[in-house]
């Protein structure tokens, strides 16, 4: 009887190592799936960030054109530059460390670099909003003050950007709801 239980211990005993083994080769394979899901999600955030120094760089090239073309001042097409560079340079500041290779180190330092990058995207309203304001009623008001075109063409101008600013405060909005919640996963996978 003895013998028996001895044997039924035994049997326990190695159906845990088991058990421990595969848990154990479990976690190290997701962790390793969650490194990499996270590591897409990194991806994805600074192809957002290209896609706006992309844009900044479209504008900076297009402004010189329309202001010969429109008859709009060498200062808002630098100011237009300077504010293009400022906000180039500002992503480029706010992503630094966020690399896909992060997501091989601590993952506590990875959250609070995600938690420190949600944070620069929810500030930039207070810079960014400002400048655009200020862009847009200088621009407006050169096409409607002082530029070469006729009123028709001043209406149809500010028409334009009127359409072309809504469709831009659509689509930044969406980049940056969508940069922000991927964010929000990366931090919810980390602390679960």
């Amino acid at each position: 009887m003895e013998n028996n239980n001895f044997t039924e211990l035994e049997e326990l005993r190695s159906q845990m190592a088991v058990l421990k083994d595969k848990l154990s080769r479990e976690e190290i394979v997701s962790e390793r799936l969650l490194r990499q899901t996270m590591k897409g999600h990194v991806r994805f955030i600074n192809s957002q960030a290209w896609v706006s120094g992309a844009a900044c760089v479209a504008v900076i090239l297009m402004m010189p054109g329309l202001s010969q073309e429109f008859g709009l001042s060498i200062w808002l097409v630098i100011f237009t530059a300077v504010m293009m560079l400022f906000s180039m340079g500002a992503t480029i500041f706010y992503h630094r460390g966020v690399s896909p290779d992060m997501m091989n180190g601590n993952l506590l330092q990875v959250a609070k670099r995600m938690r420190k990058l949600k944070n620069d995207y929810k500030n930039w309203k207070y810079i960014g909003y400002p400048m655009a304001a200020i862009w847009s009623v200088w621009f407006s008001a050169e096409i409607v003050l002082t530029s070469a075109v006729n009123r028709t063409m001043a209406m149809s101008l500010l028409s334009g950007l009127l359409v072309g600013g809504i469709a831009g405060v659509v689509i930044g909005l969406k980049m940056q709801k969508k940069t922000l919640s991927t964010i929000d996963e990366i931090i919810s996978q980390i602390e679960d």
